[in-house]
């Protein structure tokens, strides 16, 4: 079973990890660690050639940040050269480079979770929690693209309606007649949904639901791993063992417990990139003895 396959739940714990993980820690050589892992799960994830197109985009992105806060920021004791009497100093080159790094793997750990936390998922999970706001979220997942739909059949309607006249008067009065009608539409579509799911006894204390999802093995070790590693990692970036001083001098820590901490980390953010692997292997084990 494939990690897009597993629990809402231990999915959602991971990826908050690894995100938190990435902004919390700024060390280039984790964060460094922290993309190349990412990437390596999103090529799983597309098995196409469009993951370059992404690779440039996060390299474009990491480098304009690396030029931009030199520019910008001029602290720092080492400097390189000078624009305009403006100093370009290593720290702040070294601090653009991190923080392209940091943009560069939130958003790809962004991109895997919108691949794998599907709206269904989300809703899944809230929906025990807080019942109005699983029906809002859901209500709003279904009403965007249902709205833009609506618009475009009323603004063609009126357009037809409308052919003769070529005005820009008349074509910014068409536009506000399809607002009114969708604005009428929404309303109307909102107060349908909300009788259906109160006929239906949404949100009543004892309600049972339905649901696919179930706790398995592999998601309580998942699970297991995440809360017994999460403390040792969070404790070093709340009291700063594990971190790096830019300014005034870049310091970065190549202690044991830097060390440790990175690969703690790598170990939790390694769990669906394993799992992908050994499926893909189980996969091909069993097609050989067909």
């Amino acid at each position: 079973m494939n990690f897009s396959e597993r629990h809402p739940a231990t999915q959602f714990i991971f990826f908050s990890a690894s995100i938190c993980s990435v902004i919390l820690n700024r060390n280039p050589f984790f964060l460094c660690i922290s993309l190349v892992i990412a990437l390596v799960y999103r090529i799983f994830q597309l098995r196409s050639i469009r993951i370059l197109k992404e690779i440039f985009n996060y390299i474009l992105l990491t480098g304009f940040l690396t030029v931009l806060i030199p520019l910008v920021s001029h602290n720092g004791k080492t400097a390189l050269f000078f624009i305009n009497d403006n100093a370009v100093t290593k720290e702040a080159i070294l601090l653009g480079f991190s923080t392209g790094l940091e943009f560069s793997a939130v958003i790809c750990w962004f991109s895997c979770m919108s691949r794998v936390m599907s709206g269904e998922k989300i809703i899944y999970l809230i929906s025990g929690i807080a019942p109005r706001l699983a029906v809002f979220i859901s209500g709003i997942m279904k009403f965007v693209p249902l709205c833009r739909k609506q618009y475009l059949n009323i603004y063609r309607t009126q357009k037809n309606i409308y052919s003769g006249y070529k005005s820009l008067r008349k074509k910014i009065y068409i536009v506000i007649r399809s607002f009114s009608a969708l604005i009428t539409w929404i309303i109307e579509s909102s107060a349908d949904s909300a009788d259906s799911m109160y006929a239906r006894g949404y949100g009543l204390y004892g309600r049972s639901s339905f649901s696919i999802y179930r706790f398995r093995r592999f998601d309580v070790i998942i699970l297991a791993v995440i809360v017994y590693l999460l403390p040792f990692t969070a404790t070093s970036v709340l009291y700063r063992t594990a971190g790096i001083v830019f300014y005034p001098e870049t310091v970065i820590p190549l202690s044991a417990a830097n060390i440790l901490i990175s690969i703690l980390w790598t170990i939790i953010m390694l769990i669906p990139v394993v799992t992908e692997i050994c499926e893909e292997y189980k996969w091909k084990l069993l097609r050989s003895k067909i």
